[in-house]
C-alpha cells in the first residue's frame, strides 16, 4: 500500500499471503491415494513409524473406530488431558497420527517425543518444541509458513485488516498505510483483550501487528517471539490457543511414549501441573503402556510414584486392545494393496511375497498367532523376517 494514496478493500485483500479457505482437499476423507503417498506409507511401515504425510495414516487405520471417535470428541470439547494406553506394538504412536489426520481440518496439532531436555520438567523447551512442530491445514499446504503459528498469526491479522479496510470503505475514508497500521494495532489488542494472554504480551502483539506491512523474509511470528519467549513459557501456549480460537481451531498437543521419559515423582507432578495450566482451547494427549500406569517389572509407575496423576490417568484414558485375527488379516490385505500400487516390480514387494509364501492372508495371520501374541508391530516384524 502507498502511504500517500488510497486503495480499495479488494486490492488490500490481494496483499494477504493467506488463501481464502483451509486446505480441506488435502485432508479429505474421500479421494484415492496417489502412488507417492502409497510408497510413503510402505516405507514408513518398514521403518516401523507412522506415515507422516497428512492424510496417509487414516488410509491404513484398521478397527478402533470407537476409540478414535472418543478421542475426536475429547478434542472437540477441549478436554485437557487424555491418556492413550496400550501395550508395546499395539499402535499408540499410529493412533496419535491417525487423530492428527482426523482433526487437522479444524485444529492446530503438535506431536512430540520427550527426551532428556524436552520434558515436563523443562516447560520452556517443551513448549518451544510444541511451537516448532505446530501444524495447521494452511501451514502444511503453503511454503510461506514456517509452522502453524505463522498461519494462525497471519490469518488473524488478515481478518483484522479486512475488517479495518471494510470499515474505512463504508465510511468513505482512504485506506492509507499509516491509518491501517494504527488500526491493526488497536484492533489486535482489542480482539485479544478478553483472552488469558498477559497485557504486556498483548501490547507487543499490537506493536507487531502494526508492522504487518513491512516486507521481510523472516517468519511472521519471529519478531513477536523474540519479545515474549524469555517470559513465562505458558504465554506462548496461551498465544497459540487464543489465535487458534479466533480462527475457529481447537489445539491438540500429543506426547508419545511417556514410559520412555523421566519416571520420577517430580516429572509426573510437572505433567499434572502442565495439564492443569493448559488454556481452555487446548487438549493434551499422552501415550503409554499399562505397565507405566499400574506398575510392573520396571517400577516407577504412576500408581506408586504420583497418585494424583494416576487417578487423573485412569479417569481419562482410552485403552487400545490387542488386534484381533480379523484386524491383522485386514491390515495385511491393505498393505499388499499399497505395495502393489507403489512398487512396480513384484520381487520388491516384501510383504506380498511373504504372505504368498505363507499361503495367503488368513494362513499368514494364523501362523503368526501360533507363535506370538497379537500386536501390529510384531506382525510387521514377522512378515519382514520370515
Amino acid at each position: 500500500m502507498s502511504g500517500s494514496g488510497g486503495t480499495s478493500s479488494t486490492s488490500a485483500q490481494a496483499e494477504w499471503r493467506n488463501p481464502a479457505g483451509p486446505a480441506e482437499t488435502t485432508y479429505s476423507r474421500t479421494g484415492e491415494l496417489n502412488d507417492v503417498q502409497a510408497l510413503h506409507i510402505i516405507e514408513n511401515l518398514r521403518a516401523h513409524i507412522p506415515p507422516s504425510q497428512p492424510g496417509t495414516c487414516r488410509q491404513i487405520a484398521i478397527g478402533r473406530e470407537s476409540a478414535i471417535d472418543t478421542a475426536i470428541t475429547r478434542v472437540e470439547s477441549a478436554q485437557p488431558y487424555t491418556f492413550i494406553e496400550g501395550e508395546l506394538g499395539f499402535g499408540k504412536s499410529f493412533f496419535l497420527h491417525w487423530m492428527r489426520d482426523e482433526v487437522l481440518p479444524w485444529a492446530a496439532v503438535s506431536l512430540v517425543d520427550l527426551d532428556d531436555e524436552t520434558n515436563f520438567l523443562n516447560q520452556g523447551a517443551l513448549i518451544e518444541t510444541f511451537r516448532t512442530n505446530l501444524e495447521t491445514p494452511r501451514s502444511l499446504d503453503h511454503v510461506d509458513y514456517a509452522n502453524g503459528l505463522d498461519e494462525l498469526w497471519d490469518t488473524t491479522l488478515r481478518k483484522v485488516a479486512d475488517l479495518c479496510a471494510s470499515h474505512y470503505e463504508r465510511e468513505g475514508f482512504e485506506i492509507r498505510e499509516s491509518r491501517m497500521k494504527k488500526s491493526l494495532e488497536l484492533a489486535a489488542k482489542d480482539i485479544l483483550s478478553d483472552t488469558a494472554i498477559p497485557q504486556p504480551v498483548i501490547d507487543q502483539i499490537g506493536k507487531t501487528a502494526s508492522e504487518y506491512f513491512n516486507s521481510t523474509s523472516q517468519s511472521l511470528t519471529q519478531s513477536l517471539l523474540e519479545e515474549i519467549e524469555n517470559n513465562e513459557p505458558m504465554d506462548v501456549l496461551g498465544l497459540i490457543s487464543s489465535l487458534a480460537q479466533i480462527n475457529g481451531y481447537r489445539v491438540l498437543l500429543g506426547v508419545d511414549e511417556l514410559e520412555k521419559s523421566v519416571r520420577t515423582e517430580e516429572h509426573f507432578k510437572a505433567l499434572d501441573n502442565f495439564a492443569d495450566a493448559l488454556p481452555k482451547n487446548v487438549s493434551l494427549f499422552v501415550t503409554g503402556t499399562p505397565e507405566l500406569v499400574e506398575g510392573g517389572k520396571q517400577g516407577n509407575a504412576l500408581r506408586e510414584t504420583y497418585h494424583p496423576l494416576y487417578e487423573r490417568t485412569t479417569t481419562n484414558r482410552i485403552r487400545l486392545d490387542s488386534p484381533t485375527r480379523e484386524a491383522l488379516i485386514e491390515f495385511s490385505t491393505r498393505i499388499v494393496d499399497l505395495e502393489t500400487q507403489a512398487i512396480e516390480a513384484p520381487v520388491n514387494r516384501e510383504y506380498a511375497s511373504t504372505i504368498d509364501d505363507l499361503g495367503g492372508f488368513e494362513q499368514a495371520a494364523d501362523s503368526f498367532l501360533e507363535q506370538y501374541p497379537p500386536a501390529f508391530r510384531a506382525y510387521l516384524d514377522y512378515l519382514e523376517q520370515y
